[in-house]
């Protein structure tokens, strides 16, 4: 039997997996960026009594000369309607967190650039009991480039690139690849933890090498994965992904993916690499580059040698044969060959039905249209099964709960509510509709729809009405 991994605020469950490999002497490709500095802001308790949204605590957090800060909440308590807000001094990005969104966000805040960020406390109408406490900020002070670069193969080919599938996992320091809609995506099991964000569209990073971040809108918290983490040929991660600040999971707002390969590669095909890794110029060094006119120089029964352009950073990037992913890059050598495992491992493959079932074509929800409280609204959902009922569910925040019927499925909203549901037709679209009430105005809606027959759970929405 199967068994589905979630990771919530306070847990994961890994399929670390301890096996006997061949010493081959090869580095792992991670690069983990930043430090974590202990932090001491506290709001106390505090309340809104009026009939409208207040701002009851303004203070800033700041690193002196920090590239970039991320902050880590404890003691948090925010009653109906109250958020956070966290804006960067240096370039206005904000982002807004309710108890729902702070619990998907693991109790921290996306990546802000700069040394310093203004936060508010803003409490809903005729609340108690506000709070929250800054307990540490992880941040990047200026460093020098490392000189070391395992697994370039004679001259360094990489250039830089910008492609919409693959993310920036932080703050290992990884690289993820997109490979279904719900937005799953995979990386390397060395990589694995706890509190992640994967970062598409980044930014050239600074002279001194220090990171820079994209938008608050190109960031999605990781919310449950599965690993192994026993070498060569046995490293591995699969992850879900929760929304952004616009409410949409991250193939949604990138629509992109690359899906796992049918059959695997052989001897000599071509391949590419695009990844996150460091590079001798500054401004490259763990932005998006591509590793193009590689090849794969063998093929063992759980990993593959390859040779092409690969270093720290790359950790997790997907081994590319004709638009398939049909490995995981995890180890470097110097001079190479560099090593992949092979995204055909049975136990690779099982964590993948696991966590995201259906693969790339799976159920996809939309946001509801017209989006606008005190009216008609309809949410629809394509990629069903035809003539299969699909249900919908909606509640108020984040959560992990079980589908009755489905062992090991969840849906990923807390107390959730059957909203209705619909008979596929023969396109594989369903929808149902119903008045939003107009006091929904300014507030968030956590959606999903589940296919009973087969368990598909689609992507999560959150969703906040005009």
């Amino acid at each position: 039997m199967r068994k589905s991994t979630y990771l919530s605020a306070s847990a994961a469950i890994g399929l670390a997996v301890a096996i006997s490999c061949p010493a081959y002497g090869q580095n792992t490709l991670d690069r983990p960026v930043g430090e974590e500095f202990a932090y001491s802001l506290s709001t106390g308790f505090l309340e809104n009594t009026s009939d409208t949204h207040q701002v009851v605590f303004t203070d800033f957090v700041q690193i002196e000369n920090a590239a970039w800060v991320r902050l880590y909440f404890d003691n948090i308590h925010l009653d109906s309607g109250s958020y956070i807000r966290i804006v960067s001094d240096k370039d206005g990005q904000m982002q807004e967190l309710d108890a729902g969104e702070m619990d998907m966000w693991s109790n921290s805040s996306a990546y802000f650039n700069g040394d310093l960020v203004w936060i508010d406390l803003v409490a809903g109408p005729h609340t108690t009991g506000n709070q929250f406490s800054v307990s540490s900020v992880a941040a990047e002070l200026p460093k020098h480039s490392i000189a070391e670069y395992c697994g370039i193969c004679g001259g360094d080919d990489r250039y830089r690139t910008n492609l919409a599938f693959t993310a920036r996992q932080m703050p290992v320091g990884c690289t993820a690849t997109i490979f279904t809609a719900q937005g799953c995506m995979v990386s390397a099991g060395h990589c694995a933890g706890n509190g992640q964000i994967v970062e598409f569209n980044v930014p050239d990073s600074n002279a001194n090498c220090t990171l820079n971040h994209p938008p608050v809108e190109d960031q999605f918290p990781v919310t449950a994965y599965q690993y192994r983490n026993g070498g060569v040929g046995a490293d591995w991660e699969v992850m879900t992904t929760g929304t952004n600040n616009l409410g949409e999971n991250c193939y949604q707002h990138q629509g992109e993916l690359r899906p796992i390969a049918t059959s695997p590669a052989n001897t000599n095909d071509p391949m590419d690499v695009w990844g996150y890794a460091i590079d001798d110029e500054c401004t490259k060094t763990q932005a998006q580059q591509h590793s193009p006119d590689g090849r794969i120089s063998y093929r063992s029964s759980s990993y593959y040698e390859f040779y092409c352009d690969i270093t720290f950073g790359n950790s997790g990037s997907s081994v590319i044969v004709n638009g398939e992913i049909v490995g995981i890059v995890t180890h470097c050598s110097y001079g190479c060959p560099n090593y992949a495992t092979r995204a055909d491992n049975s136990d690779f493959a099982a964590a993948r039905d696991d966590l995201c079932p259906g693969g790339p074509g799976d159920l996809v929800l939309y946001d509801p249209d017209p989006g606008i409280a005190g009216q008609t609204n309809t949410v629809s959902a394509s990629g069903a099964t035809p003539s299969d009922e699909v249900w919908f569910v909606y509640g108020f925040r984040y959560g992990s709960t079980a589908v009755p019927g489905c062992g090991g499925t969840y849906v990923e909203i807390g107390s959730p509510t059957i909203a209705g549901s619909d008979i596929a037709d023969s396109g594989g679209n369903a929808s149902v509709a119903g008045m939003v009430p107009a006091v929904m105005s300014g507030k968030a809606l956590w959606l999903q729809a589940v296919e009973l027959s087969t368990c598909r759970v689609s992507n999560l929405v959150v969703f906040v009405f005009l």
